[in-house]
């Protein structure tokens, strides 16, 4: 079940499709519109789920105890816990201290540890500074752990072998200037879309097989959800098999 303060709303992990240079008009902004359209319309959220962010989620707790817990006494790993900045605007960093938050990322080749921290990607730092200011600390970091995706036919994981100590790194995310103005704006222009889209795809009529068929030989037919720009159809939406199209 959804929580009613989420539904909707934007999570830290998703602000950075609302930071594009071309901002709310961006394709970014407007798929994250429409989906979370899509979760108020059905109460249900779609869940998004990659082999990186899976392996991230199984080995959090590892790359604490490894990595964070001794060296950072005070520091917990709650990875479960949302703080909100308002309704529908919330962060839920991966470690909390009582001055900083520190966000896990757990690559699984070398290449890709190297990438990272050669050049934090601007998604990253979004949401690290997101996380600071549901929390209200100043400090912010990410910590790049880097750990095998190998397993025995046990289930055991072959790690590589690579000392512990050359494996991660902690790297600072320094607190943007005027952030939180510019995430608030963002934040309800970004509902403002949404709740348009929203309002254009509720009752739209729902078409048969042959109906549909019949639309598609005599009009072009285009997934809703392809349209760069998804403010503009208005009564020109049709339904068919739990997708949205537009006609014209």
């Amino acid at each position: 079940m959804i929580d009613e303060k989420k539904k909707g709303g934007v999570g830290a992990s998703e602000v950075s499709a609302l930071f594009t240079k071309d901002g709310i008009r961006s394709k970014s902004a407007h798929t994250l519109a429409y989906n979370k359209a899509l979760e108020i319309l059905t109460g249900e959220r779609k869940e998004i789920s990659t082999k990186a962010m899976e392996h991230g989620i199984i080995n959090e707790p590892e790359a604490f105890e490894n990595c964070i817990m001794f060296n950072i006494p005070e520091a917990n790993l709650q990875s479960t816990e949302s703080y909100f900045i308002k309704d529908g605007l919330w962060a839920t960093p991966d470690v909390v201290t009582p001055e900083s938050v520190i966000d896990i990322k757990c690559p699984y080749t070398p290449y890709s540890y190297h990438q990272n921290i050669a050049k934090l990607k601007k998604s990253y730092i979004i949401q690290v500074n997101t996380q600071m200011l549901a929390l209200n600390v100043d400090q912010g970091g990410l910590l790049f752990y880097l750990t095998a995706d190998n397993y025995d036919r046990y289930g055991n994981k072959i790690e590589y072998e690579i000392k512990l100590q050359d494996r991660f790194t902690l790297v600072g995310v320094e607190k943007e200037d005027n952030f939180e103005s510019e995430l608030i704006k963002r934040f309800d222009e970004f509902k403002e879309l949404r709740d348009t889209i929203l309002k254009d795809i509720t009752g739209v009529p729902e078409f048969d097989d042959f109906t549909f068929f019949d639309i598609c030989k005599k009009k072009k037919v285009t997934r809703f959800k392809d349209k760069s720009n998804l403010r503009m159809w208005g009564n020109k939406i049709l339904k068919y098999n739990n997708e949205f199209y537009t006609f014209e």
